[in-house]
């Protein structure tokens, strides 16, 4: 079947959007507009970064990692993406924009090379275990060529039926400590998808650890499932559910996250864990009335294939 070839989410200078406008909404938008330029901080540990494209670097002062804009059009579309849930008023934005890292802006560096200022997920962990989950069947955007359409089906088969599919994770445990890639992702067959999750939770710990970590993953996911059931704003492809939880082990790799006794202690009986929807350089208008079918798919079988491992007896 033909797919007509559509606009990704519009632009926020020089027009309005379909979300409304009010002097508020236009006062944020004119600070996120207005051009910074930056001496680029230390690039981001590498340990941390799971999946993405291009150079990410952290800004200890503001808390903050800059991402480097793609080339057009993913650059633009993500970064419209970001500056249309930041600046509306409306309550599904709201909502939507608390499942979102926090956006800070676009700021350009000495060479006039642009980088999404966005909030670090990994500031508050001690040692984070992360995965990156890409969302949905269909990877390829609307406007992709029949052979871009055909490749991405080639990577990972299982797609059509899992609805989504692991780039990789990080686990930092007390036992155990590894980096996974996208082959490691891409080599899980519908079979394995239980024993990959199992693999990604083994530096919880304890039975009970990982259980409260399990319970919490659902919980978040569920809340993301919830504003996708009631929105039709935006269509999402090849993006992203990155979840992290803090792993139990001795080494600290340097983060901002405090390592007070007591705070260790409470991390063990009620260990962080955090999770976001990110990557959104192929974010698309929606339909009325119609939800994004796509990643609602991936979503229900993420949460089943979470529901699926056995709590502790």
């Amino acid at each position: 079947m033909e797919i007509p070839t559509v606009t990704p989410t519009g632009t926020l200078s020089g027009g309005t959007t379909q979300h409304g406008q009010s002097s508020k909404r236009n006062k944020i938008e004119k600070n996120m507009n207005e051009k910074q330029v930056q001496v680029l901080p230390k690039q981001f540990n590498p340990d941390l970064v799971i999946a993405g494209h291009g150079e990410i670097y952290r800004d200890w002062q503001s808390k903050s990692i800059l991402k480097r804009l793609q080339p057009p059009p993913k650059g633009a579309c993500e970064e419209n993406f970001y500056k249309e849930i930041t600046s509306s008023l409306e309550p599904s934005m709201k909502v939507l924009r608390s499942l979102c890292p926090k956006f800070f802006g676009v700021v350009y560096d000495q060479q006039n090379w642009g980088y999404l200022k966005l909030e670090d997920l990994t500031r508050t962990f001690k040692n984070p275990c992360i995965m990156d989950v890409k969302m949905g069947r269909v990877t390829w955007d609307p406007n992709a060529s029949e052979v871009k359409r055909k490749r991405e089906e080639s990577k990972y088969p299982p797609l059509k039926n899992l609805g989504f599919q692991f780039l990789g994770c990080r686990i930092a445990g007390e036992l155990t400590s590894a980096k996974l890639d996208k082959s490691w992702g891409r080599g899980l067959d519908e079979g394995e998808i239980l024993s990959g999750l199992e693999r990604f939770l083994s530096g919880a710990g304890s039975s009970e650890r990982k259980e409260i970590i399990r319970l919490k993953i659902l919980s978040r996911l569920c809340k993301i499932r919830d504003w996708f059931l009631t929105q039709s704003s935006f269509r999402f492809y090849a993006s992203s559910i990155l979840i992290l939880y803090e792993g139990l082990c001795p080494n600290d790799i340097g983060s901002q996250a405090s390592s007070d006794s007591d705070e260790e202690l409470r991390n063990e009986r009620e260990p962080l864990v955090d999770l976001r929807m990110i990557d959104f350089a192929h974010v698309f208008d929606g339909e009325p009335g119609c939800p994004d079918e796509n990643y609602i798919f991936g979503l229900n079988n993420l949460i089943s294939s979470i529901e699926a491992i056995q709590p502790p007896s």
